[in-house]
């Protein structure tokens, strides 16, 4: 990677990433970017934890609900029960995705397969799919460049 790439790679993502971090520290109370001196007021109320958790709370808090053609009703709902319910714990992710947007704006989720395996004991983990949420700031999506509807491979 040359410099000029990684320059503007901050160029692009360097505005969110510090936006991400102004977000952050406000959510777990930080609102001073300097150490205040010794008998000045710090009077702060912080309700962005508690308006993060609200807002969460009642876009999640009944689960999510999916709707499928008639022709695929009688496999798909079962499915997606098995991928939330079983393969992933859907209320921890499920929180997990709405704090990341709140707080951050942006959510991003990888969902992958994991493939069957056996432990040392010889006890068989079947396979199951994955939906991760990831921290947005470690993440760098880049679009393919002459179609905004794509990501770039």
């Amino acid at each position: 990677m040359s410099w000029r790439t990684r320059s503007s790679n901050y160029e692009v993502h360097g505005p969110r990433l510090t936006r991400y971090s102004n977000h952050w520290a406000w959510y777990l109370g930080y609102h001073w970017a300097y150490k205040r001196e010794a008998g000045e007021p710090n009077v702060t109320i912080n309700y962005t934890g508690a308006l993060s958790r609200y807002i969460t709370n009642f876009t999640f808090g009944r689960g999510v609900h999916f709707q499928s053609e008639k022709q695929y009703e009688h496999i798909v709902p079962a499915l997606l029960d098995r991928v939330w319910s079983v393969d992933n714990d859907k209320k921890s992710t499920l929180w997990q995705m709405g704090e990341n947007g709140s707080v951050a704006g942006d959510c991003f989720v990888k969902v992958a397969y994991e493939p069957a395996w056996y432990d040392s004991a010889g006890n068989e983990h079947p396979g199951r799919v994955r939906i991760l949420p990831l921290n947005a700031a470690q993440c760098f999506p880049e679009y393919h460049p002459h179609d905004r509807d794509r990501l770039a491979c």
